[in-house]
């Protein structure tokens, strides 16, 4: 089986059945840079530890457990894909006073995107 790796893990997880069990009920403010958001940097909380119990391509029960902790940079980027996979985006995570701090750039962003689509756009949803 030939398929990409990203520190070792099989990208094809996240094609198809995923499960997520925290494991510690430890939450830590990561700072966190989305490339759907150039230029906008927040702290936004993530867990520390978790297992993740997928389903691989040939229909294989696999199971990976991260440590962010420990420095494990992957398990931070499964809980952002996840979130995506859910409708969550980047914004959605930031505590009123980030909004705040944040809301001149999310403006300019919204200005972009319209000035280059034609279409108006809201980056805040609340």
């Amino acid at each position: 089986n030939n398929a990409e790796k990203i520190s070792g893990f099989d990208i094809k997880m996240f094609a198809l059945s995923i499960a997520v069990s925290v494991l510690v009920d430890n939450i830590e403010l990561i700072e966190a840079p989305n490339l759907s958001f150039p230029g906008m940097f927040a702290k936004v909380e993530r867990f520390n530890q978790l297992d993740v119990v997928y389903q691989d391509t040939d229909g294989n029960e696999q199971r990976e457990h991260f440590d962010v902790e420990a420095g494990d940079f992957l398990g931070i980027v499964v809980q952002h894909e996840l979130d995506h996979l859910n409708g969550i985006v980047f914004v959605d995570h930031l505590k009123p006073v980030q909004v705040t701090m944040l809301k001149r750039k999310l403006k300019d962003l919204e200005k972009t995107f319209k000035k280059e689509t034609g279409k108006a756009g809201t980056v805040l949803r609340r």
